[in-house]
Order: structure tokens, then sequence, then C-alpha cells
């Protein structure tokens, strides 16, 4: 189970986003050591909700891994549509009460400050917990570390208890890792027998059931088969994605708004892959590209192929391709992306089109990408995003995260100081670096820079003596030259405007 919520609400209601967790490689890890183990062990990866737990306890599933962030007195669930669950240890063990823990021998819980957690289900009954020492942060490259390790030596045939001396052992001797990080993990009951193999009976593989073991190849990645990558200038749009999501079960139609290279289609594509990770919609989500398209019958060409369906050409009449669409479509749970609308919306049948495939359809909705609001259709209420510039911190993240020579590694006190050396850089702190797009561009003129003048690229450029005032007036110039060129001009707004990130109720 990995929980990544996007938002928290503090105690004015307003909304904060929270540090978004990579799980790609912790699933793969896991993928992996269970091919490697060639065994017949199911893998069923899934999003942390409260239900969610209920169920798989409930299926009496042998083992429960928990992946996300972690405090002293709770562990962080998601609600279903992005935002935070706190669940405490009282209440993770009525749920292991109301779904019965016979079946369940072992519990990981991958958060800092776990050991609550982790005692939470070792009191409810489950005889062997692994978790994280309640006053220690854990690095994620030591959970990546110990999780490879445990659970390839437990599917291998170790005990729980040498699988996860294994795993310990693992950390200690990992390179870039202090060794005191093995330290954090624990085991309990403490005074509990772990000389258990947790498999055992379980089957060997063929090599022809490994090659097509539907444990490899979880659900969710079927839908994100189809989507587009979500691109690496994606950063600091929690709250957006939240009020996608959110907007997403009230509305049917809702539209992400804001100028060129502000990150519409980013954000359209980060939540498509959150949307198709957690099975959010039954029948899938759709993502169309509808860039240069110039009518509505390209437009329903291009989400019937996206949809599976084959065109009809001939004689066929143009209705003819719209009624297959709507009835492949009618009782489909599902969501289609239309990206970049720009030049389609011009067309005079593309509200038609878009008000007749809404009412054709039930439980269809749409996110339409666009430089403006298409407007609310007869019978539909459109809600929108309005994007606006990053916070000064988020610009700065992105600049950081795509300048090649940055070290990505940093964490906590050294990262903070490398972000307030960016923000307080007397060059970039004059530059418009609110737009993503302009932050793509500037680390690509670093990136040329670099290869040009055989500097350090961004951290040559923050090391840099910049007390003369003509120099930095000079830099500054030669940047804003290469990037105004690329980018349409916006109106000056105040601060609570040019940062304001709700929509509208």
């Amino acid at each position: 189970m990995y929980s990544a919520p996007l938002v928290w609400q503090d105690k004015h209601f307003q909304l904060r986003p929270i540090d978004t967790l990579n799980f790609d490689i912790e699933r793969q890890n896991l993928r992996q050591c269970l091919l490697n183990s060639r065994r017949d062990i199911k893998l069923v990866c899934v999003n942390a909700t409260t239900e969610r737990l209920r169920d798989e306890v409930t299926r009496g599933c042998t083992c429960l891994h928990y992946s996300g962030h972690g405090s002293p007195s709770h562990l962080s669930f998601e609600n279903g549509c992005g935002g935070l669950h706190v669940v405490d240890d009282k209440r993770l063990r009525s749920l292991c009460a109301a779904g019965g823990v016979q079946k369940l021998q072992f519990v990981f819980v991958s958060a800092c400050y776990s050991q609550r957690a982790g005692q939470a289900f070792a009191d409810a009954g489950v005889p062997h917990v692994c978790c994280v020492d309640v006053d220690e942060q854990l690095l994620d490259r030591a959970a990546q570390v110990f999780t490879h390790a445990f659970y390839l030596a437990v599917a291998c045939g170790n005990t729980i208890r040498g699988a996860f001396e294994v795993g310990v052992s693992a950390v200690a001797a990992a390179p870039n890792i202090h060794s005191k990080e093995s330290d954090k993990f624990l085991l309990l009951p403490k005074d509990a027998n772990h000389d258990i193999v947790l498999f055992e009976g379980v089957p060997r593989l063929s090599s022809r059931r490994r090659r097509r073991n539907p444990t490899l190849t979880g659900a969710e990645d079927l839908g994100l088969m189809i989507l587009p990558a979500v691109p690496e200038n994606f950063l600091g749009r929690n709250v957006e994605m939240y009020r996608l999501l959110e907007g997403l079960s009230r509305r049917r139609l809702l539209s992400v708004n804001g100028p060129r290279s502000m990150g519409k289609t980013a954000l359209a594509i980060a939540v498509s892959h959150y949307m198709a990770q957690r099975q959010m919609f039954r029948n899938g989500v759709f993502f169309v590209r509808l860039d240069g398209m110039r009518d509505s019958e390209a437009m329903i060409r291009a989400i019937s192929h996206a949809v599976g369906l084959t065109e009809r050409h001939g004689s066929e009449k143009r209705s003819s391709n719209d009624t297959r669409l709507f009835d492949a479509l009618k009782t489909k749970r599902c969501v289609v992306v239309l990206d970049h609308c720009d030049d389609v919306m011009h067309c005079v049948d593309f509200r038609n089109s878009l008000g007749r495939l809404l009412d054709h359809t039930r439980n269809l909705k749409l996110i339409l990408t666009a430089r403006v609001a298409v407007g609310s259709l007869p019978g539909f209420t459109e809600d929108t995003i309005n994007l606006r510039r990053l916070l000064p911190g988020d610009a700065m993240n992105l600049l950081l995260k795509l300048s090649p020579d940055a070290d990505l590694s940093l964490r906590g006190s050294e990262r903070d100081r490398a972000l307030h050396l960016m923000q307080t850089h007397p060059v970039l702190s004059k530059l418009d670096l609110g737009w993503p797009g302009r932050c793509v561009a500037l680390a690509n003129n670093l990136r040329t820079r670099n290869s040009k003048s055989e500097s350090d690229g961004l951290v040559s450029l923050l090391l840099e003596d910049h007390g003369d005032e003509t120099r930095i007036s000079e830099q500054v110039r030669q940047l804003e030259k290469l990037l105004d060129g690329e980018f349409e001009s916006v109106a000056a707004k105040d601060d609570s405007d040019r940062f304001d990130v709700s929509g509208p109720e």
C-alpha cells in the first residue's frame, strides 16, 4: 500500500501541499524481488485508504507493506481524491479488528517515526511487524535498500529474523548512506519468535509461468502504458491537482487555463497518472492531444482512436462515427483529457460536439486544457483551474531539478542552503521564473553555457562573485533577452493574485 496525499488543510482551512513521494522505484524493487525468488507470490499494489486497508485484511493477505509519510502519532493515508486522511494507532487497531488479521502474518510500515503504528498492528494480533524507531526520520534511499534486501531474502526462504538482519546489513554497507541509518529499523514484538519462514510451502514457478506471472504487472500499469510520461519540469502543483480531482467529484466538465508555458499539459498528464495509478475510474483515463486540429470531426476521430475505436472510412457519414463513440462510452465510467484545445476551440461545432458527448454518456468526465475557459455548456457547468506563476521556492526547486550539474542528493539543511542561495541570487532573483517554461529555458541556457565555457552550469552561477552591479545587470539583460522572446507577456499582478491557486467555489 502506498500513500501520496497531495495536500493537507491547516487550522484556517487553507490547502497546503505535501511533499510528493515517488513509489516507482519501490514497486519495481518489490516486483523484481518476487521475480528473482521464482515463487508463486501475488503482489497487489493499491493506494492507502482506510477502505483499502480493511478490504485487503479481510481478503486474507499474508503480507502487508505500507509506504508513505509518518509521524510519531499517526500515518498519512489518502482520502480518495488527493487529500490527507490522518490515521492514528487507535484507528489502525480498530481497522485490523474490523477486517480480521487471522491470515495476516507480516506488516512492514515503511515510514518515518512509525514505531507506534507498528505497535498498533502488533497489538491487533499481527505476529511480525517491521517499522522505524519513533524518534527517527528515515532516508528514502535507506528505505529502498532495506526493502529490496529484506523482501528478496524472505521470498527466497529466509526466516523473518534472518531477512531483517540481511536488510539491516545491506543498509549499513550501502554507499552514500550513513551506517547509523541501519539502526532505525525495528522488528516487533521484541520478545516474539521471528524464526519462521513467511512463504513456506509456496510453490516455485516454471520459466514459462514466470514470464506470464501477473505478479509483475499491476492493474494500474495497464492504464499508465497509454499515457504520456510526466514531464520532468512538473513540480509545485499539488494544490491544483487536488482541486482538479475534487472538482471531478462534483462536475463532468473541467478546464485548466493559463498562458503558454505555464504548465497546463504537465498538470493534466500528472493528474491522469494519479487517477490511473489509483484506478479512480473503472474504465480508465484517456489522454487526447488536439494540437493543430481545427474541426470537431478531427477531435471525434482522435477521441475514438484513444478509446480503442477504429475509424470508419468511405461513404460512412460523420454521424456514424459520433454514434459509435457515444455508444462505446455510454455507460463507461472514465475520464477523457483533451489537451491543447486552443485551435479546435475556434470551430463553430466544437461546443456542440462536447455537449453531445456529455449528453449521450452517463459517467464520462472531461478535462480540457486551453489558454481560456470553454464556458459552460447547456446543462453542464464548467469548473476552471486558472494556473498562476509558481511560488519562488517551487520555482527554485524546479530549476535545481532541471540543472544537470545540481546535486539532487542534497538533503535537509544542505538543500535548504542551496535553495536559499538561489532565491537570493542577484541574477536569479531579478528573473521572472514563476513560469515553468522559463525555468526550463534557463536550465537549457545554463547547459549551453556550461558546454561552451566548461563552467559548472548552475553551481558556477551560484558561486560567482556578483558584487559588480554592472555585471549583474548585464547578465540579467542577456538572460532576459534569451527568455522573453519565447513567452507571451502578461499583465503585472499583485502578489495575492500572482500566487493565488484557488479555483471557483
